[in-house]
């Protein structure tokens, strides 16, 4: 009865990663899950076997409960693992779920400029798609999430200002 439950048991421990290619060396690995399947189609042969068995009543219904018990339980491990494996499949969906919402989300607040932009190199200007000349802060005011905010550099400051800037 111990062989009968500890073979499924074992053989339903992971081999090992996927992408990894597995040596000869691991075949027990291999056969394990192989037996552990045999194993569990071969407790209902026991108890058809045992069916067919000319002993006292009562050995033999004993021997047949522990079969169906055997089935029974291991029917419940299976369903059991189904259950959390389900479970942890859905979490692992509404995760990615949510992520593809907020990677959605980031990517239409994000506007990228990218080329090359005509500008004028006397005023500044910049050439926009339909052929207009637009003030800087306009156009990049427009095409992206840039705020402004207005000061002096220290060479206009001088430029304009002369002795009376501080900058």
């Amino acid at each position: 009865m111990c062989w009968f439950l500890l073979v499924p048991l074992k053989g339903g421990e992971p081999v090992g990663h996927e992408e990894e290619r597995l040596p000869v060396a691991s075949a027990p690995k291999i056969i394990i899950p192989l037996v552990a399947r045999l194993t569990i189609l071969a407790i209902p042969l026991v108890g058809v076997w045992e069916l067919f068995r000319s002993e006292s009543p009562g050995m033999q219904r004993f021997r047949l409960l522990v079969v169906l018990g055997s089935v029974l339980f291991l029917a419940l491990c299976v369903l059991t693992k189904e259950f959390l494996t389900y479970r942890e499949l859905s979490s692992l969906l509404r995760l990615r779920g949510q992520l593809v919402d907020e990677l959605q989300s980031a990517l239409s607040k994000v506007k990228l400029l990218s080329g090359l932009l005509p500008i004028c190199s006397s005023c500044k200007k910049i050439r926009d798609g339909q052929g207009h000349w637009q003030h800087l802060e306009i156009y990049l005011h427009e095409h992206s999430e840039a705020e402004f905010s207005h000061g002096i550099c220290p060479d206009c400051g001088r430029e304009l200002y002369g002795d009376l800037y501080r900058g």
